[in-house]
């Protein structure tokens, strides 16, 4: 709700307080999705996968094709993704103000 507010106000106003308050909440966001990190996304998938040991019992049961593994692997790999998307944000504005 405040993103899409300060979005909204952003298209009116250019001023660097909107930019930096956006970019932090585009940030948290983007945090929560980290699933091969101890943060809040992690816990809610699990307890939405109903496994809170599922971390554990995916690389010992590799072998059985299980969904929910499936799904496990799928988030960790979305999780490595986001990790590099917070890395590309956090040193874009350093590579935009050498070049």
């Amino acid at each position: 709700m405040i993103l899409a507010i300060l979005l909204l106000v952003k298209t009116g106003i250019d001023y660097w307080i909107l930019d930096s308050a956006i970019y932090v909440l585009v940030l948290r966001i983007l945090w929560q999705f980290r699933f091969h990190k101890n943060c809040d996304g992690k816990l809610i998938a699990m307890m939405i996968i109903d496994d809170p040991m599922i971390d554990l019992e995916t690389s010992f049961k590799l072998k059985h094709k299980e969904l929910k593994n499936n799904i496990w692997l799928i988030l960790k790999i979305v999780g490595y993704i986001v990790g590099i998307i917070i890395f590309i944000i956090l040193i874009y504005p350093v590579i935009n103000y050498i070049l």
